[in-house]
């Protein structure tokens, strides 16, 4: 299954996992976000965290590591970030 830009997605399924497959790798991911259903109450108990994201999968070919990136995109700026030497 694709996703496409803007369609939603399942949050915090136990044992739910989304496939996904791209030109360069396929897989799948669980993702648990707080507050959003009972089913991320007990995972998220005592943690200050406010998500999380695992995804497992397999490249379709080799890539060298220094070449490989994760990341999110926000739509908003952050608020209550740590001072500035910390974030250097």
């Amino acid at each position: 299954d694709r996703f496409s830009s803007g369609e939603s997605i399942r949050f915090n399924g136990q044992g739910t996992s989304i496939p996904f497959e791209t030109p360069l790798f396929k897989g799948q991911v669980v993702m648990r976000v707080a507050r959003i259903g009972a089913n991320s109450e007990a995972y998220f108990e005592g943690k200050k965290r406010l998500m999380q994201t695992v995804i497992q999968g397999q490249f379709k070919r080799e890539i060298p590591f220094g070449h490989l990136y994760t990341g999110q995109i926000f739509n908003r700026p952050f608020a209550k970030l740590p001072t500035n030497w910390i974030m250097r």
